[in-house]
């Protein structure tokens, strides 16, 4: 009786390896579309030409997270930033997490107003009057 089977060289279909390929990229592919959506992960929203702030070590609890200086983003390849400081000419490289996008401010014509204008609209306020039950008594009269 035989207790192995024979190996034989050569006669490995190459269809059936190939569909065990791709059938393994797709079960790899669903289990990490899977997880990017429980991790909630996405892409980073830092483009070339964005101005950041870089992240600084943790110093104390008083300390902010990000440093004062702006840096501008030169180049970026998936999450790795390159950005450079104009102040100090310096070059920095970094991951994306460990940058802050600084929003940009939209411009303000000469006719808009950064406050409120005066059309906007406040809440509703409701009537407010003696009640009805008081009658024609008269509160607070201190000229008597």
């Amino acid at each position: 009786m035989r207790t192995k089977l024979p190996y034989l060289e050569g006669e490995i279909d190459d269809t059936v390896y190939g569909k065990a390929n791709i059938n393994d990229a797709t079960t790899k592919l669903k289990c990490k579309e899977y997880a990017d959506a429980r991790r909630g992960a996405r892409e980073s929203e830092v483009e070339v030409g964005d101005e950041v702030l870089l992240r600084e070590e943790d110093k104390g609890k008083l300390s902010c997270n990000f440093g004062n200086d702006k840096h501008v983003v030169t180049s970026k390849q998936g999450s790795d930033i390159v950005c450079e400081n104009p102040s100090k000419d310096k070059v920095t490289r970094r991951n994306s997490t460990f940058v802050k996008v600084i929003p940009k401010t939209p411009s303000l014509n000469k006719n808009d107003s950064p406050v409120g204008d005066a059309n906007t609209q406040q809440r509703p306020q409701r009537v407010r009057k003696q009640p009805d039950w008081y009658g024609d008594v008269v509160i607070h009269a201190l000229d008597e």
